[in-house]
């Protein structure tokens, strides 16, 4: 049974607290301790299992709530993947031109993650700041599986290691002794 302040700290580090402060939150007496003390608990406290599933209760009842799909975050993803510049903002010789907001479409409006005017004594700029297209395709392309965070060890001709085959290796040091009490002595250790 998860208890209150478990809960509490659950809550504070869904709604982005730091886990310190979740847990000052959830423990006010914490706030008379030492800071790496906090941290510390903190740092057990985001490890211990009923606070992990709890978390993870948490947000899945977020995105029920908020009725998220995986399609609705692909659609999104893929606006600001395939935005194109030209869509928003057209240049030449003549100078720099944005369009309207109101006559972006959705899509096109996506894209857009900030857009800014800076008036000056002599001087007026406008910025158009457009969300990482490079992010976006990448995120689109693990979730279609085309890239794949995989590490695999491969022998001297290229077949996979066998994980149950195990053999002695010698470390060599170049220049010097392996041993390492007689790096000390000549400089090179840790000065322990």
């Amino acid at each position: 049974m998860l208890t209150a302040r478990k809960e509490a700290f659950a809550l504070g580090v869904f709604e982005g607290k730091s886990l310190s402060d979740a847990y000052r939150d959830a423990f006010p007496q914490a706030a008379r301790w030492k800071t790496t003390t906090v941290h510390r608990r903190a740092s057990d406290m985001i490890r211990d299992a009923q606070v992990v599933a709890r978390l993870e209760e948490i947000k899945k009842q977020a995105i029920e709530n908020s009725q998220i799909t995986a399609d609705m975050i692909v659609r999104e993803l893929a606006r600001v993947a395939f935005a194109n510049k030209k869509q928003l903002v057209s240049w030449g010789p003549d100078g720099i031109v944005l369009r309207d907001s109101d006559e972006l479409t959705d899509g096109e409006a996506a894209a857009v993650a900030e857009v800014s005017e800076t008036t000056g004594r002599y001087t007026q700029s406008v910025r158009i700041k457009t969300h990482d297209k490079v992010k976006a395709l990448d995120l689109l392309g693990r979730y279609a599986g085309l890239f794949v965070d995989k590490k695999q060890l491969l022998g001297a001709d290229g077949s996979p290691v066998d994980p149950n085959f195990s053999r002695p290796v010698q470390i060599v040091i170049e220049g010097g002794p392996a041993d390492p009490q007689s790096r000390d002595d000549q400089g090179g250790g840790s000065g322990e």
